[in-house]
């Protein structure tokens, strides 16, 4: 709200937050999750990419923690993929065979 142009003291007022945590949280940096999230989604991307696109949470999740030696959670990647829109492709179509056509026997 303040970036849009509107007073600082109008905003927090707003949202309910002090001014002092307004201006603490404008000049404090990237928290150390944030970086590592964002390192993380960059090599997910490029797995994903190296897979053709073929690659899905649960290969890219065992890329990272037997390939790379990356010590993370399953639900980490899934939510990291998630957010950068990244999808697996779902596995080939299942064959089916064609079935006789019987409605003239009866």
């Amino acid at each position: 709200m303040a970036a849009e142009g509107h007073p600082v003291q109008v905003a927090v007022r707003v949202l309910g937050v002090s001014e002092s945590g307004f201006y603490a949280w404008r000049d404090r940096g990237p928290s150390a999750r944030s970086i590592r999230h964002a390192l993380l989604t960059d090599t997910i991307h490029q797995i994903h990419a190296a897979s053709n696109g073929v690659y899905g949470v649960r290969r890219v999740h065992a890329e990272l923690t037997l390939g790379r030696g990356m010590k993370l959670w399953h639900g980490t990647v899934a939510m990291l993929m998630s957010r950068a829109g990244i999808k697996g492709i779902a596995g080939r179509p299942k064959w089916r065979r064609a079935r006789a056509d019987l409605s003239g026997l009866g």
